[in-house]
């Protein structure tokens, strides 16, 4: 057995791992936990993860150890008042001893310190809120970095695929990602990067006539939307229902599913050949609906060679947004984006 030790400063030792395997036939020892960077003691934050549907918080240490998860109801009727008081009352499930930081992955976007949302029902009307002052003073001063949703869960499938470029896609509530290019998030100029779900794209499907010929790829794939297209039916489904009756051989169901993957399917296609990115990580309530990944990529096989990519459903699960932002602050510390 060769041994290969590798001597650099952690900010270069995935592009020099990743060089390494290209040029050799080198076969690493299968991991038996993420990537995270090493530390001498163990660190805690409290990590937050705020979303459409739910907000879920949970203490997670270095090791990547995850104890005391909560999960509750999320609010769309948010003020920046009401907004500070329900994360005041969730942080009062938590002593301020048991953790050292906040982290925070969010729905909408993340400059500055300032909070814009793309979705306007999303979490309430918070435009223009001090996002990151609001929870350094409801925590007594802790350090704080927040990213957007889908950015801190590609970070946190980045961690564990140590793969130089990929893009997470999440297909849930809404539709989001995130790009990993060089071994580097791309979070863009105002925080804007990996809003894929904002992309337009022209769909001759039965479901496009409810939004019309141009449409959102969230306003046809996601979950809100797949349940939207049976509202005018005599009894609508919830998106569940909706995929169930495809599996059952309803035309109608299947219809909707099949508008709702190649959706995503021709938005995957643009991501790889503006990107070059080949390998996609997707994860989200619809991207795990029993064979949702598969459809999608059979439609991308379909296509010409130079659409190709390999599609994967995400490591991480429910938790991705909380392994994620963690992850960042433990590699990046407070030199991270928006703290």
């Amino acid at each position: 057995m060769i041994s290969v030790i590798f001597c650099t400063h952690e900010k270069n030792f995935t592009r020099l791992y990743q060089v390494f395997r290209r040029k050799t036939n080198f076969k690493p020892c299968k991991r038996t936990k993420p990537f995270t960077s090493i530390k001498e003691s163990v660190m805690k934050v409290l990590s937050i993860d705020i979303g459409g549907t739910k907000v879920a918080t949970a203490i997670i240490d270095n090791n990547l150890q995850i104890t005391k998860r909560l999960q509750f109801k999320s609010r769309n009727d948010h003020t920046p008042e009401i907004f500070e008081q329900f994360f005041t009352d969730i942080l009062s499930n938590y002593d301020s001893n048991e953790y050292d930081a906040i982290t925070i992955g969010t729905a909408g976007i993340i400059n500055k310190g300032i909070y814009t949302c793309l979705t306007k029902t999303s979490i309430g009307q918070l435009d223009g809120l001090p996002f990151i002052d609001l929870f350094k003073r409801i925590s007594g001063n802790k350090p704080v970095i927040a990213l957007n949703d889908a950015q801190a869960a590609t970070y946190a499938e980045y961690c564990t695929a140590q793969l130089a470029n990929m893009c997470f896609v999440t297909v849930s509530t809404g539709v989001g990602g995130g790009f990993i290019l060089n071994d580097d998030i791309l979070i863009g100029e105002d925080g804007r990067a990996g809003h894929i779900g904002h992309m337009l794209i022209k769909t001759p499907s039965p479901v496009a006539q409810i939004w019309g010929n141009y449409a959102k790829v969230e306003d046809l794939a996601s979950g809100r939307a797949i349940a939207a297209a049976t509202k005018d039916w005599e009894r609508p489904l919830t998106t569940a229902e909706v995929f169930n009756g495809q599996a059952e051989g309803d035309p109608r169901c299947d219809a909707i599913v099949k508008a709702a993957a190649e959706a995503i399917t021709q938005m995957i296609a643009n991501i790889v050949i503006s990107y070059d990115i080949q390998e996609f990580f997707l994860g989200g309530s619809v991207a795990y609906h029993t064979n949702f990944i598969d459809q999608v990529q059979e439609m991308l096989n379909s296509m010409p060679e130079q659409y190709h990519a390999k599609l994967h459903r995400a490591a991480h699960g429910q938790d991705s947004v909380l392994v994620g932002a963690a992850q960042y602050y433990f590699n990046r510390g407070l030199k991270g984006y928006n703290s």
